[in-house]
């Protein structure tokens, strides 16, 4: 088959959102094919429903226990495994690469070259346990936009990483307070980004989808929309599950059955939709 799960729905074809406005006819037909392809995978393949993580490409599919994690080729022979951090749950691969990107919740970003098999570099990007916010990489392969609690667990950053250096170029929102960030989600030149903010005595006022702009050396959140708590527990359902590669583990932690009971809304499209 041959996709990166991580960017499957954003990839694929524009996804329809089931928010309490229905989406005309043609949407929802875009979204069940797509969904379709994700379905098919989880149901044929053994990997996505023994391990907690799961990722591919077209020349490698990926199991992350947490401990190892586990290269295969698509006839699902054992390649490579590595044990270098605890805590890996989470891998994408770089676009149009066979350069994988994990994600340690005991914070850290590990590169893996698989076509030679071997690590290239890891970066600790915080001491804090519970790194459990996600990652994602542009469309051209150029950033990685990691979301980052490196001091203090209620206080969150983005870094941009250059991937061809493999280092952090901007970090934002490290002296804000008030804005907690879950998810980050590229679609083509947009990024999106979902969490909270706090009102003046430090606790959680509302949840938010806005657009991350970079204009020079300035960089915040355009067009921030307000969310309900309802809306809010749908969008992380989906996220968390996407995050995990669509696992059956990760389907269970939901207190979901099977793939075809998970709801598909993604941060663009709940973001154009809410009024």
């Amino acid at each position: 088959m041959g996709f990166d799960l991580g960017h499957t729905i954003s990839s694929l074809s524009k996804l329809a959102l089931r928010t309490k406005r229905r989406l005309d006819n043609n949407c929802a037909k875009d979204n069940e094919s797509s969904f379709q392809i994700i379905c098919h995978e989880f149901n044929n393949n053994k990997l996505i429903k023994k391990y907690e993580g799961y990722t591919q490409n077209k020349n490698f599919k990926v199991s992350l226990s947490g401990r190892t994690v586990y290269i295969y080729d698509h006839e699902e022979n054992e390649l490579a495994k590595f044990q270098d951090v605890p805590y890996m749950y989470r891998g994408k691969f770089i676009p149009n690469t066979n350069i994988l990107v994990v994600k340690s919740t005991s914070g850290w970003l590990l590169f893996y070259d698989l076509d030679k098999l071997e690590l290239m570099k890891k970066i600790k990007f915080s001491n804090m346990g519970s790194q459990d916010e996600n990652f994602d990489i542009t469309y051209d392969g150029k950033y990685l936009y990691n979301i980052e609690a490196p001091k203090t667990s209620t206080r969150t950053q983005l870094t941009k990483y250059d991937l061809k250096t493999l280092k952090p170029i901007t970090t934002s929102f490290h002296n804000m307070d008030k804005i907690f960030l879950k998810y980050v989600e590229i679609y083509n030149d947009s990024i999106y980004l979902f969490g909270f903010v706090r009102n003046d005595e430090g606790v959680k006022d509302y949840n938010f989808i806005g657009l991350y702009k970079e204009v020079e050396e300035k960089a915040g959140i355009q067009g921030l929309k307000k969310l309900d708590e309802e809306l809010s527990n749908r969008i992380n359902q989906y996220k968390v599950c996407e995050d995990y590669g669509f696992t059956q583990k990760s389907l269970k932690y939901r207190h979901l059955e099977k793939i075809e009971d998970l709801e598909v809304i993604t941060l663009k499209d709940a973001y154009q939709h809410i009024k």
